[in-house]
């Protein structure tokens, strides 16, 4: 691919994931960069150190594990962790705060990142507002923006109005 055409996809991408509310970003990949103020991208070598789920598994998973939005994998590209979290609940009847973990705590755990994943003081401020009533509704319907506001670094950048 050419750079050109690499970089715009890679812009695309970036842009899609915020969108969804991924507003941290993982990556082996040492090219993947930063494209704004607003999301965030970790490059790093080393692999997690728990199992990787990025698209539905064949049986429940009867342990912590981290969930991706599966990027790389074709012919799914659907660049929000939502869908696959509302699977997990509906198919195999997993407990939407271990799906929460899945998208926040445990990746920070599993790459040593000490200070994001957790809402505790000191930490980066990285928060999505949802309109659900609590996070069982979240992981119990598809279909409808569900992101209230997003927070990065405790700046809210979405919407971009502040309303009081």
């Amino acid at each position: 691919m050419l750079e050109g055409d690499r970089i715009r996809n890679v812009s695309d991408l970036l842009y899609a994931m915020k969108q969804n509310g991924i507003l941290t970003l993982v990556s082996h990949d040492p090219s993947l960069r930063r494209k704004e103020l607003f999301q965030e991208v970790i490059t790093t070598k080393k692999n997690a150190e728990l199992p990787i789920i990025d698209m539905v598994p064949a049986h429940k998973i009867h342990q912590e594990f981290i969930l991706s939005c599966g990027m790389d994998v074709n012919p799914y590209k659907i660049y929000s962790l939502q869908p696959l979290g509302f699977l997990l609940n509906v198919l195999f009847h997993e407990d939407p705060i271990k799906i929460l973990n899945a998208m926040t705590r445990n990746p920070a755990k599993a790459y040593h990142l000490e200070k994001i994943g957790t809402i505790k003081k000191g930490n980066q401020g990285d928060l999505l507002v949802l309109s659900a009533p609590n996070i069982e509704s979240y992981f119990s319907q598809i279909g409808r923006p569900m992101i209230h506001r997003m927070i990065k670094s405790g700046i809210q950048f979405y919407p971009s109005i502040i309303r009081s």
